[in-house]
């Protein structure tokens, strides 16, 4: 999928509006950022209505894109935080294979193969003004575009099958899409389905010129022709609120449907409430299956019954977790002290790094009387020392240490009125790139967990 810059002269299409039967859905532009919230992926590789692939990646709030990256021919994820970009070659996540800042944090971003090279890159809009890029790096734009009205709906694809993204804006149900980057003249005006509808834009039927599909609910309307007509075929999949991302995601040359979830809420067992809750809750978002909960629960009631106050008068213990020092869940939060989750989260990782489960670290405190090993100049004195815990309060949280983040440049902003014809003209003196910053030195990860398979209801 692609997008383009263009402009567009006023057009009237005497064209036969399509209607088709459903709940209208807010509108959204494809070639755009994936929108919703969640870390699980749920993609179809053939509209069977089961999904191929499921995996987990990046954190619920991301701001998430696709595109196929290196040229292989499958679609990837890349996330977004600020304007730092994190892309990965992999279906499954992973580790990021490219990391670079571009542009600023409140741009609006679009995805696109610019130059027909077959690798997707960026185009940062402002307002009527698109600095599209070809690589993967921070930079000068390589084009700088002046199409439309700042209030319209963008969608990006490869309307003529040249191998180039274009753009084609939206108006309600008028479509404006033209075949090269570049002001001027729409190629091709035309009405489908309603205002409120969302669009996706793909490549169904492998002819290698994307067209358009409308969503409601878990049905997709999806239409071979950019043209007002009956939809080519009605396909299905996941759930009526699911958001949902359109890619090629194993490389036939055919786009499909993946949807974007939060994990489904763990069910607590009946019985266990406050921070037990939120320690069951965690556990189970971490990775562990139920059958650990009873190591874990037996584990923390032992040491700390559950609380987050609890202090060791002995060894200065501290937290559910008998942190010792308590100091070292300050690398989870500037609130250890208070926090229950943050505590829980060091303690889970504590777990799992030393012991690989909760039951291994279950095992070992009966073995040897704890399990949170304490430093080497402390270990004789503790074995001398009862395990009794007593409680203590704590009057206030630490401050919370803010990360330090390079300086924003302000940008410069589209300049021009729009025409009567609507017809905006490409400026000569236009700023050649948005605001920047070098790519990064290093690969950085975000935030994921393990791959796993399964089947789409």
């Amino acid at each position: 999928m692609t997008t383009r810059t263009m402009r567009v002269l006023a057009a009237s299409a005497a064209a036969t509006i399509l209607a088709i039967g459903g709940t209208a859905l807010p509108a959204m532009a494809g070639g755009d950022e994936v929108g919703g919230e969640g870390s699980s992926y749920h993609l179809d590789y053939g509209w069977d209505g089961g999904a191929d692939l499921v995996f987990e990646y990046g954190d619920d709030g991301d701001k998430v894109y696709h595109g196929d990256w290196d040229g292989d021919g499958d679609d990837t994820l890349m996330v977004r935080r600020g304007r730092t970009y994190y892309v990965t070659n992999s279906r499954t996540g992973g580790q990021a294979s490219v990391v670079f800042n571009y542009g600023l944090a409140s741009d609006e971003v679009l995805v696109g193969d610019w130059n027909g090279d077959g690798r997707d890159t960026l185009a940062v809009r402002r307002g009527q003004t698109y600095y599209i890029s070809n690589a993967l790096r921070g930079g000068a734009a390589e084009k700088v575009v002046n199409y439309g009205r700042s209030s319209d709906d963008v969608l990006t694809g490869d309307w003529d099958g040249d191998g180039r993204d274009t753009i084609a804006v939206r108006r309600q149900r008028t479509y404006f899409v033209v075949n090269a980057i570049r002001p001027g003249l729409a190629d091709t005006v035309f009405d489908y389905g309603l205002t409120a509808d969302t669009v996706h834009v793909g490549d169904w039927n492998g002819d290698g010129a994307d067209t358009l599909s409308v969503q409601r609910g878990s049905a997709f309307y999806l239409s071979n022709s950019l043209r007002s007509s009956a939809a080519s075929r009605i396909e299905y999949f996941g759930r009526a609120d699911d958001v949902a991302l359109v890619g090629d995601w194993n490389g036939d040359g055919r786009d499909t449907i993946g949807v974007r979830r939060a994990p489904d809420e763990p069910q607590v067992p009946d019985g266990v409430t406050g921070n037990r809750a939120i320690g069951y809750t965690m556990m189970i978002e971490y990775g562990y299956s139920s059958s650990q909960w009873s190591c874990l629960d037996n584990l923390w009631q032992r040491e700390s019954g559950w609380n987050h106050l609890a202090a060791n008068p002995y060894s200065s213990a501290y937290g559910i977790p008998q942190s010792l020092p308590g100091s070292k869940m300050a690398s989870h939060g500037s609130d250890w002290r208070t926090n229950p989750r943050t505590q829980i989260a060091w303690g889970l990782d504590y777990i799992n790094g030393r012991y690989g489960s909760p039951c291994g670290a279950w095992n070992a405190f009966l073995s040897k009387g704890w399990y949170a090993d304490p430093p080497a100049e402390l270990a004789d004195e503790l074995a001398k020392e009862p395990s009794v815990m007593e409680h203590a309060d704590v009057a206030t949280d630490e401050p919370a240490t803010e990360a330090t983040t390079p300086e924003e440049t302000a940008a410069p902003e589209p300049s021009g009125q729009e025409t009567v014809e609507e017809q905006v003209e490409e400026s000569a003196s236009q700023s050649p790139a948005p605001t920047q910053d070098a790519t990064a030195d290093a690969t950085q990860e975000p935030t994921q967990e393990a791959t796993q398979s399964g089947t789409e209801e």
